[in-house]
């Protein structure tokens, strides 16, 4: 657990290896803290998990022109599930 805690802390992506790059400052690749700004709220914390589905969602659905079918795909789900977090969002689709 305090390895997984070290290499979140350094910004090390899933499926990334901390290795002597990382801990040489030298990596190459991988996620900057920066990276992770849409994911942390005002106070710096963590934004829960809903509202961060929330963004994702409602920037799906503006970035296919309200096409909710191109929409689930891409967020890989299924539609009946994008209809039900809409409604839950309070955002009535057309």
């Amino acid at each position: 657990m305090d390895d997984a805690r070290r290499a979140l802390r350094r910004g090390v992506g899933p499926g990334e290896s901390a290795g002597a790059e990382g801990q040489a400052g030298g990596r190459s690749g991988g996620a900057a803290p920066a990276d992770f700004a849409p994911l942390r709220g005002a106070d710096g914390h963590a934004r829960p998990l809903a509202d961060v589905e929330g963004d994702a969602i409602r920037h799906a659905v503006r970035l296919y022109a309200g096409n909710l079918s191109e929409a689930a795909r891409r967020l890989e789900m299924g539609r009946s599930t994008l209809y039900r977090r809409l409604r839950v969002l309070g955002v009535a689709p057309d």
